[in-house]
């Protein structure tokens, strides 16, 4: 007498045999039919994963984010967003002055950046040439903790 496990439990047969060949254990009985190893196996790994998907949960993500022209990719940069690599395209502010405005965050109005302590006298003066191309939209936490090193290197 022998038991052999299935899907629905154990299952109790007079005789059973187990033979092996290159792909595999394959059991073999006189009375039930029984379920190959490769059988149970994928029908547990199927259930574990009908399992996870049904508790996972879906992405908070914005998809659509209102500023995103103020990036980097506009004439105009968002002072709270954009990381620092956005101000290349004005000569002048890139790195030194960029760096200061980014870590002198968030600013209310663009004009809020010249009360950053860090800038000297020098970087204000590149900043006042660039103001009008400069908005202080919200400070959003996908952007703002990104602002000084984002992960893109060259």
């Amino acid at each position: 007498m022998a038991f052999i496990s299935t899907p629905l439990g154990k299952v109790t047969v007079k005789s059973a045999t187990v033979s092996a060949n290159r792909r595999g254990l394959r059991m073999q009985s006189d009375s039930e039919p029984v379920v190959s190893r490769r059988a149970l196996l994928s029908g547990a790994l199927a259930a574990a994963v009908a399992a996870a998907l049904a508790r996972a949960r879906p992405a908070q993500a914005r998809i659509d984010y209102e500023g995103i022209g103020y990036l980097g990719g506009g004439d105009k940069i968002d002072v709270n967003n954009a990381n620092v690599r956005a101000y290349r395209k004005f000569p002048g502010l890139y790195p030194t002055a960029a760096k200061k405005i980014v870590q002198g965050g968030p600013y209310g109005t663009p004009d809020d950046i010249l009360k950053n302590p860090e800038l000297s006298e020098r970087d204000k003066e590149v900043i006042k040439k660039y103001m009008d191309r400069f908005v202080a939209l919200p400070p959003t936490p996908e952007y703002f903790t990104d602002r000084v090193n984002n992960g893109i290197y060259k």
